[in-house]
């Protein structure tokens, strides 16, 4: 039986296999570190760098935004962490260290969890084309 090629048509690669719904990612985001802590403040590098890896292997066009809200929201969390020490040295005999910690907490996983809904959000729709095609040639 002949077959017949279109020159648009998404090739099937390898790695096919790895993509995964970016909404799984956020998800594990936010329920993996309650049972487990990755080493090395992985919670908040090992999700973006899931999510950008799934960017890639998906082809999305929008990855050099998704790149550049990572990159943005990377500056950010450490400008806060920054922010927070010159604030804790500005007030030293106000301010403890143990004071300021649960804000630099709750400020860092608000950094964190903003930049991975924007990336997410953005991947979503290249996501559902790509489930959307794959649908399609397992029907054929």
């Amino acid at each position: 039986m002949s077959s017949y090629h279109i020159i648009d048509e998404p090739k099937t690669r390898t790695a096919d296999y790895l993509i995964v719904n970016p909404i799984i990612i956020l998800l594990a985001a936010m329920f993996v570190p309650l049972v487990w802590t990755p080493p090395l403040l992985g919670k908040f590098w090992l999700p973006l760098l899931w999510v950008g890896m799934n960017s890639y292997l998906l082809g999305s066009p929008t990855f050099k935004k998704e790149l550049a809200i990572m990159v943005g929201g990377t500056v950010l969390f450490i400008m806060v962490i920054i922010a927070t020490e010159f604030i804790r040295q500005a007030f030293t005999p106000i301010l403890k260290s143990s004071q300021t910690a649960p804000y630099l907490r709750i400020a860092l996983q608000a950094v964190f969890f903003a930049t991975l809904y924007f990336v997410v959000f953005l991947q979503a729709a290249p996501h559902a084309i790509y489930e959307y095609i794959k649908e399609q040639a397992t029907k054929v």
